[in-house]
């Protein structure tokens, strides 16, 4: 167990703030009760980390109180590299801007990771797995509830300017504001095998899956219609807005059919993608971390 309460202190965490050199990361790491509780930068497993996070679990609720900007994540505040083969199930809570049940601002990329806790914020950029990420997002997703009261507001993300592709978020949006998506509030990059399922509530523009597009494309994605109580989306053909019984037919993801004309899909169902048809929506199979070996320094020569 882990339990930290510095609500008045930045950089909070197991490791408040870690600078990473020589390729060095944190990795293999589980948390499995508690709660942390900081100013802004605050993370369950850290902070602030220049370096990677890999496998690395964490269970605690997260509380950051720093305003206007929180920069807070379920596993960690602020990375300036990437998050790989890790989870979240704690709730996270920011007073301000940059919330994400994983994390809250990434410039590295996040790949095999989820959050499942909910999110709430009470500024700009905040998402169920990440509040802001300028990396790509793959093979992740997000199941928690997210609320805030301000812009740019995602289940999955709430800004990104790189790539997202075979992910998906299933809990309700919710936010005062606009730049709003069931999965991405603002988007600059590809999206592509991305579907999102819970409501969406928020100013315009609001979307189905997408809030607002200022760059990129959408390629064989999907939202819930019945669900979401949006009838619309950012993201031109490519995306396309199915009922809850159409989500749960795997044909539809993987073939032309009636219920997602004009589209094509071909999800991969052998390797990445896996549902009971009929009755579940799709998830992803699960992520299997490699192992990285200890790199250990040769001994030193004999005298």
């Amino acid at each position: 167990n882990l339990t930290i309460n510095r609500p008045l202190t930045d950089n909070v965490g197991l490791f408040g703030y870690v600078v990473s050199t020589g390729g060095s990361m944190l990795k293999n790491v589980t948390l499995a009760g508690g709660s942390v509780t900081g100013g802004s930068y605050v993370g369950n497993l850290a902070g602030h980390t220049t370096g990677d996070i890999f496998n690395s679990h964490t269970a605690q609720a997260v509380t950051a109180n720093g305003s206007p900007d929180s920069y807070v994540g379920g596993v960690a505040g602020w990375v300036t590299g990437n998050l790989t083969y890790n989870s979240a199930t704690g709730a996270v809570t920011g007073s301000g801007s940059y919330v994400g049940g994983q994390v809250g601002w990434i410039t590295g990329n996040i790949v095999c990771c989820s959050a499942t806790g909910p999110v709430t914020g009470a500024g700009s950029y905040v998402g169920g797995l990440a509040g802001w990420v300028t990396g790509d997002v793959s093979r992740s997703f997000a199941t928690g509830n997210v609320n805030t009261a301000a812009l740019y507001v995602g289940g999955l993300v709430g800004w990104i300017t790189g790539n997202t592709s075979n992910s998906y978020a299933q809990g309700n949006v919710a936010t005062a504001g606009g730049n709003v998506g069931g999965l991405i509030g603002w988007n600059d990059g590809l999206i592509s095998n991305t579907y999102s399922s819970g409501h969406v509530a928020g100013a315009v523009p609001v979307g189905g899956l997408v809030g607002f597009m200022n760059g990129g494309t959408v390629s064989n994605s999907f939202w819930d219609l019945t669900l979401s109580g949006q009838g619309l989306s950012a993201g031109g053909a490519g995306v396309k807005g199915m009922t809850t019984t159409d989500m749960k037919e795997q044909v539809n993801f993987t073939s032309s059919t009636s219920a997602n004309t004009p589209l094509s899909p071909a999800w991969d169902f052998t390797n990445v993608w896996t549902m009971t048809s009929g009755q579940t929506y799709p998830t992803l199979q699960a992520c299997l971390a490699p192992v990285i070996a200890a790199v250990v320094p040769a001994p030193a020569p004999a005298p």
